[in-house]
């Protein structure tokens, strides 16, 4: 499988008021085309400031990263989608045009536009719910919009930040199972940070366990359990216990 996203002696210092940062430290990393990968660890490990910096919401201090061979740079977001804790929609636009969004940043007509959000509308099982607006929605259902929203301009590659993380239980098992649904269609190669290790082993692929203050790649934990999973698999109860394992063992 060719790499998509290929990461290599990445580091990451920033300046506070009174000292310096240093957030990240050597990383390298390959991403596998339509690969799923989640990145897990520690607070303060420097996983979302990794997630950031792919995104080009952030400039690193030294190393590469190249997706499809091409350096990445703030410039070029359109490439890539951003899905975030906070469902970031805009109140005065209904499901629809909030989707509609970063296709009229790529210049699509309105028809193109209304028919490609009304598709990934479709997708995450909102298509009867176009025509509401961010306050007539749960917060499972805006989150939905969001994940359409990203997924609709068709970017070569998605980020995800904890998209999940202030849902109820329920809500955010379904969403896990929507997500998994949408990868299996879409294949998107996707970059997803959760402190949730459960979720990790059910989502992913591959799984990294960032370290320390600065971040460094503890672990690589292969996630080799066909889809869908059952959490009480005891290969899936392993998988967990040793992501907690090396996470706890930072």
């Amino acid at each position: 499988m060719p790499v998509k996203v290929s990461i290599k002696n990445l580091h990451m210092e920033y300046y506070l008021k009174d000292r310096k940062v240093h957030a990240l430290k050597d990383i390298n990393l390959d991403i596998q085309d339509g690969e799923f990968m989640c990145v897990v660890g520690l607070s303060g490990c420097g996983k979302t400031t990794l997630l950031n910096i792919l995104a080009g919401f952030l400039n690193h201090t030294a190393g590469s990263i190249l997706l499809d061979g091409n350096p990445i740079s703030a410039a070029g977001r359109m490439n890539r989608g951003v899905v975030f804790q906070e469902y970031a929609l805009f109140p005065w636009r209904t499901a629809l045009r909030n989707v509609e969004f970063g296709l009229e940043m790529k210049g699509l007509s309105k028809e193109e536009r209304t028919q490609k959000a009304q598709q990934y509308l479709e997708l995450v099982h909102l298509e009867k719910f176009t025509h509401l607006y961010p306050h007539n929605l749960s917060g499972g259902m805006k989150q939905r919009v969001a994940v359409a929203r990203a997924y609709a301009y068709e970017p070569q590659f998605m980020l995800m930040d904890e998209p999940f993380g202030a849902l109820d239980a329920q809500t955010r098992e379904n969403l896990q199972s929507l997500t998994v649904e949408v990868w299996e269609k879409t294949k998107k190669t996707i970059f997803y940070v959760t402190h949730n290790l459960s979720e990790a082993v059910y989502l992913a692929d591959r799984i990294i366990v960032l370290a320390g203050q600065p971040g460094v790649v503890h672990k690589e934990i292969k996630v080799d359990v066909a889809r869908p999973r059952d959490p009480f698999d005891p290969r899936v109860i392993e998988l967990e216990h040793m992501a907690t394992e090396a996470v706890r063992g930072n």
